[in-house]
Order: C-alpha cells, then sequence, then structure tokens
C-alpha cells in the first residue's frame, strides 16, 4: 500500500487521453477503498470509493478531493469530474439493476 501499482490513462469518451495517473492504493478493505494516485494535471488527486449495504440494494458513494496543478481550472474540473462520476454511477446503476 502507497506505492503505485500501475500507470493508466484517464481517457474521455473511452478513447481521448486527457491525463495520466500512477495508481496509488492508500487503504483497501471488503467494501471500501482510499486512492490518493499522482496526476499530471493534478496537484492532488484522493478518491475514496465506499460500498452500503441497503434493505433493497446497495449505495455506492465516491468522496473525491482534488486540487488543479492550475487553479484557475477548477471550475472546469470541477464540472467534469461531476459529469464523469455521474455518468458512471448511472452505466453502474444500469450495470446491476
Amino acid at each position: 500500500m502507497g506505492e503505485p501499482i500501475t500507470t493508466s490513462w484517464i481517457l474521455l469518451y473511452g478513447w481521448l487521453p486527457i491525463d495520466r495517473a500512477r495508481i496509488t492504493l492508500l487503504e483497501l478493505e471488503p467494501m471500501r477503498f482510499v486512492e490518493q494516485s499522482p496526476l499530471a494535471t493534478m496537484r492532488l488527486w484522493r478518491h475514496e470509493r465506499s460500498i452500503h449495504e441497503l434493505d433493497d440494494g446497495c449505495e455506492l458513494v465516491d468522496v473525491l478531493t482534488f486540487e488543479p496543478r492550475l487553479p484557475a481550472f477548477e471550475p472546469l474540473a470541477e464540472r467534469l469530474i461531476r459529469w464523469i462520476f455521474t455518468h458512471r454511477h448511472a452505466r453502474l446503476k444500469a450495470l446491476f439493476r
């Protein structure tokens, strides 16, 4: 834990490379992980995901903390990241419905 396990391109629309990450897990549990991976465009990128069992399924919670290297891009980065994770959650919901 705490050491990069792989390097991965971050793709927009599944084909357009927009960043490169060194995937680094800080914590890994059966229903939770914390990843803090160095990115080319972000001074800080921390992603915590947890899955909570509910009576009628489950709840997936992503908590993201980030700081772009260029502060002027923070509003754009926030909108893009919100869009990506909203899309990802909708796809997961459709897949596991």
